[in-house]
């Protein structure tokens, strides 16, 4: 009898030791997993020199972008063609195709200037821009400007060329 105790209590030692096993190994994966992988970090609050330079950089794509005048049509053309790719070459041309004819036809001018920019997410090379821009818009002859407030999301790719802008929103 002594002998069936003892085996006994081999027998729960050894569940024991397994189950307690088992569990590590389900919290040493838990804990794995929950850890967040390179791509998906949010540094847009916690590394200030890198959210500083994209908000920077958006700004100026906005700016030079966004504005135009008759006699500057071509060059912001070139500009949008540099510093947009994907979606947001469509979402552009959708925006702000028939101003630019304006510009040429009617002698349209537009004024954006960027009141402010704040980084919603900053991923690796990819980042979340919302942009708050003081827009005036003028025709050639009126005594008259437009003025407006425009907010745009803008979602941003990160190339060898800097920041380039892949998706707008307006908002």
């Amino acid at each position: 009898m002594a002998e069936s105790a003892r085996s006994s209590r081999t027998r729960v030692a050894l569940a024991v030791v397994a189950v307690l096993v088992v569990a590590a190994a389900v919290a040493l994966g838990i804990a794995a997993e929950s850890k967040p992988r390179p791509g998906e970090i949010n540094y847009a609050h916690v590394d200030q020199p890198r959210t500083t330079a994209v908000a920077d950089q958006a700004q100026r794509i906005t700016d030079k972008v966004f504005s135009f005048t008759p006699d500057t049509v071509a060059a912001t053309k070139r500009t949008a063609q540099q510093t947009l790719r994907g979606d947001a070459v469509a979402q552009y041309e959708k925006l702000y195709g028939p101003l630019l004819s304006q510009a040429r036809n009617d002698g349209l001018s537009m004024d954006t200037s960027v009141a402010s920019v704040g980084v919603q997410q900053l991923r690796d090379d990819h980042a979340t821009v919302l942009v708050f821009a003081n827009q005036r818009g003028q025709k050639k002859g009126s005594d008259q400007p437009s003025l407006g407030g425009a907010r745009v999301k803008l979602e941003l790719l990160h190339t060898d060329d800097g920041w380039k802008i892949i998706g707008i929103t307006v908002l």
